[in-house]
């Protein structure tokens, strides 16, 4: 039986190091272990960081794979991949024979832990390292329920309490967060101002369309909040006078400190990236008349202190705004890695060079074509 998957033996640029690999492994998992056949895995920004080790959080490297049709040991390699949905193929025998039966060949799965190596054919994972997907979830929403959304739900409960009817501004609103925080936003009775980068006329307007079709209130571009007289004054009547107390940040630099200038008393400003790898500039005056709160948000942290009972209790419930039509699955492309290593590769460079390119604003999602 043969693994593929798309490894790296050192960090870099993810178009140059990473390749496509297929390896002989066992024909059937460990005993205590589930093997899972990869049926999406998405490629989300944080996954590209890990790559080229500017991420705090790494695999470990496997130390144990032989390339397929040698006896020499390859190596030690990282799988790339955090994210996934799968399908049961294989109980181990302990599994089996031990387990409290919850889980069935069969039945689809998320991978519940970070390096997992999600960028391959099929992973074999402990009982304890996998969730059940809820019946009805999509492929594409249980693919990217572990990262994004949390991100969203959390961000928009965990700093700051919001009424309905409040205000909420962010930038990077055309991101997949973005748009996860739009959606439950709305589900929550929250009103959003969201913030993205200009285009040409036509396709600000679609863009905007898609994203007020999500919920969005208001979309504006950072041109529009540079004029500060006129937009104070907009924003105060949309928001009927109220502060706005919550502001979310995936993009650092001269825009933030643009976007935080609105934000009203005792608010909290969240940062939970940096796209324009910019550092992120706040005047003095907001700490000191307005008590500005600035915080970030790391998903890994909060997953590595909280239960897997916490974290599951969330991705229920984010699973629910899915089944109940409050949240739409991501926009996505699926890229089918199929051939020989050579083409998997080249399939998987495209991919990258179109997200690198903004050549693409879907979810990219990974499938393989595996013979059967």
């Amino acid at each position: 039986m043969s693994l593929r998957a798309l490894i790296y033996a050192q960090h870099g640029d993810p178009s140059q190091v990473i390749q496509a690999r297929s390896f002989n492994v066992n024909p059937h998992p460990a005993a205590n272990h589930i093997r899972i056949t990869i049926l999406l895995s998405p490629i989300n920004p944080s996954d590209l960081n890990i790559i080229e080790g500017i991420y705090p959080t790494r695999p470990a490297p496997r130390t144990n794979l032989t390339p397929l049709n040698t006896n020499i040991q390859e190596e030690p390699v990282y799988i790339a991949g955090t994210e996934a949905v799968g399908i049961i193929t294989e109980l181990g025998e302990a599994v089996r024979t031990t387990g409290d039966g919850v889980l069935h060949v069969g039945d689809r799965v998320i991978i519940d832990v970070m390096g997992a190596g999600a960028w391959s054919s099929f992973v074999d994972m402990k009982p304890e390292d996998i969730t059940k997907v809820p019946e009805g979830l999509s492929d594409v929403a249980a693919a990217t329920i572990k990262g994004n959304p949390p991100t969203a739900w959390l961000m928009l409960r965990e700093y700051v309490k919001l009424e309905p009817g409040e205000w909420v501004i962010q930038n990077a609103a055309n991101s997949a967060v973005g748009k996860a925080v739009i959606q439950i936003a709305a589900a929550m009775g929250l009103k959003t101002i969201n913030l993205v980068r200009t285009r040409e006329e036509t396709a600000m307007r679609e863009l905007e369309a898609r994203l007020k079709a999500l919920g969005a209130d208001h979309v504006l571009t950072y041109e529009d909040i540079a004029d500060k007289g006129v937009m104070r004054k907009t924003m105060q009547e949309w928001t009927g006078g109220k502060d706005i107390r919550l502001g979310l940040n995936c993009v650092g630099g001269p825009d933030t400190t643009m976007m935080a200038g609105y934000l009203g008393k005792d608010a909290h400003l969240v940062t939970y990236g940096a796209m324009s790898r910019s550092p992120l500039v706040l005047p003095t005056s907001l700490f000191i008349f307005k008590n500005l709160t600035s915080q970030g948000h790391w998903q890994t942290r909060w997953y590595d202190e909280h239960s897997k009972i916490d974290r599951e209790k969330i991705g229920d419930e984010i699973a629910q705004l899915y089944l109940n039509g409050k949240m739409k699955e991501p926009d996505n492309e699926v890229v089918r890695l199929q051939g020989t290593d050579d083409d998997a590769t080249r399939l998987f460079m495209e991919a990258v060079k179109r997200l690198a390119n903004g050549g693409t604003s879907k979810k990219v999602m990974l499938t393989w074509d595996v013979p059967s």
